[in-house]
């Protein structure tokens, strides 16, 4: 079977391809290839300031029912970028993996050359390399515990002012633009007329390079990712503050107070709630569905907030049991009533 990569290339003809067999590089220059084809699509997404979902649709209805001078024209820097270092990690980790295995096929030649020096010295190359691969992973998995924060400090953004600066700073001095991280379909060929078959119909009285400029930007919108609002520090006016990366102390120690104090008041309702409900309702139906309900919302809870499935059942079971001393002495009521 003849497989190939994302960019069309067979994995035969990714091998036949010229590279410095038999030195120390080799390896490296093959890995960097097929990892180049494998995330060919990069992990560096285009954004736009457009709010997401449901917002950003009334956005575009509300903007579509302006008058045209009331509009303000989109130009480039209404798109940004987008970085998840995860992503990054990930791929820092198949690169590891991939010397792994050509390492270990290393040792095996040397040993099946009965050169025991070489394979312990391969060996120590291979415990070297696996160091780095097993802290790879731990990082990996750290980082996924920040995934669904608000303030992730392992994604980068354009929505930030300060990343945007570094954004722009780093694309200058590697002579880079958007156009560089688009597909072959919104290049600048598109952009600057190239194409022959035009997408929609020039305005009234609208040049064909704005035309052409129009339909790329449209095709922008409908490829980037929609993250709006972002944050706008330009001195004169600005939605909101630029953020930081990470908290201070006394941020972070409020932050922790007002979570504890949020703790206490929803573990609070769940069990002074229903033991009013249960004390003002003698009836059995009525306490078996309170005590369904409450149990089933208690355990929907702990699941965004406890982040172990061995929690989650340990504080779902321990308020279940709470509630059901109040749904038993009404059993046990009933069964009195009914001797």
């Amino acid at each position: 079977m003849d497989e190939r990569l994302p960019n069309g290339q067979s994995m035969d003809q990714m091998h036949d391809s010229p590279a410095p067999k038999g030195t120390e590089g080799s390896d490296d220059i093959l890995i960097s290839r097929i990892l180049s084809d494998t995330y060919h699509k990069g992990f560096i997404r285009i954004i736009s300031r457009q709010r997401p979902g449901v917002l950003g649709w009334i956005d575009t209805l509300l903007s579509g029912l302006r008058a045209d001078h009331h509009r303000q024209p989109i130009s480039e820097t209404y798109f940004g970028f987008l970085i998840h270092f995860g992503d990054v990690q990930r791929l820092y980790i198949r690169s590891l993996h991939a010397k792994l295995i050509s390492m270990a096929v290393k040792v095996r030649k040397k040993g099946l050359s009965s050169n025991s020096e070489g394979v312990v010295e391969g060996l120590d190359q291979f415990g070297a390399v696996l160091k780095k691969y097993v802290r790879a992973v731990q990082d990996h998995e750290y980082m996924a515990k920040f995934a669904l924060e608000r303030n992730d400090p392992f994604i980068a953004t354009s929505g930030k002012h300060n990343d945007r600066i570094f954004f722009e700073a780093a694309l200058y001095n590697e002579g880079l633009d958007l156009e560089d991280f688009l597909p072959v379909d919104l290049s600048r060929a598109s952009k600057e007329g190239k194409n022959t078959q035009p997408s929609s119909a020039p305005l009234d009285g609208e040049p064909e390079g704005e035309r052409r400029h129009r339909e790329w930007i449209e095709r922008l919108l409908k490829t980037s990712i929609p993250t709006g609002p972002w944050e706008l520090c330009n001195g004169t006016s600005s939605r909101k503050s630029a953020s930081a990366l990470v908290n201070t102390r006394t941020a972070s120690a409020k932050k922790a107070f007002w979570e504890r104090v949020g703790a206490a008041a929803i573990g609070g309702a769940f069990l002074i709630g229903p033991m009013w409900i249960l004390a003002l309702k003698r009836n059995l139906l009525v306490h078996l569905g309170v005590a369904t309900a409450c149990v089933t919302a208690f355990g929907l809870s702990c699941s965004f907030y406890l982040k172990t499935v061995d929690g989650v059942f340990a504080a779902t079971l321990a308020y279940a049991a709470v509630i059901m001393v109040f749904v038993g002495v009404v059993l046990e009521e009933a069964g009195g009533k009914g001797a």
